[in-house]
């Protein structure tokens, strides 16, 4: 089943420890593997919050306001992923869908603001964009 799930996804590598601890004797309920990688997704948000508050410390003004307007997408995104888990919850997919994708628009926001600057953020959001895209194809799944 873990194989059937993550083969689904763009990446794969980044699949399977988001979603091994749904999993039960090797059976998979797709509500709560959608439900474990999603949680996935939210840990890394608030992950790449804890960096960006780290880097605002000491930050020249130009990163300084990339930094804050990154910490105000990821707020967005956590919303965003906080409605999906509460639409899955119902099993309202096309709501988990919708704010999946939005979760997505927000870190590349802060990649936009982040261009030409260097930060560890932009790392970030790709793992962030490259997770929540695997959570969509692990949703399409339920289908």
């Amino acid at each position: 089943a873990l194989d059937r799930i993550c083969g689904s996804t763009d990446y794969p590598d980044l699949c399977f420890p988001a979603i091994i601890p749904a999993m039960k004797g090797g059976q998979a309920d797709l509500h709560v593997v959608v439900g474990s990688a999603i949680k996935a997704v939210m840990a890394q948000t608030e992950l790449a919050v804890a960096t960006a508050t780290k880097l605002l410390r000491n930050a020249p003004p130009k990163m300084a306001s990339a930094l804050g307007d990154c910490k105000s997408s990821y707020g967005d995104a956590m919303d965003n992923l906080k409605q999906a888990m509460d639409a899955l919850k119902s099993n309202d997919i096309g709501t988990v869908n919708t704010m999946l994708s939005a979760a997505i628009t927000y870190s590349g926001d802060c990649t936009d603001g982040l261009e030409g600057l260097s930060s560890p953020l932009v790392d970030f959001n790709k793992k962030l964009s490259h997770m929540t895209s695997n959570c969509l194809a692990t949703s399409a799944l339920m289908k």
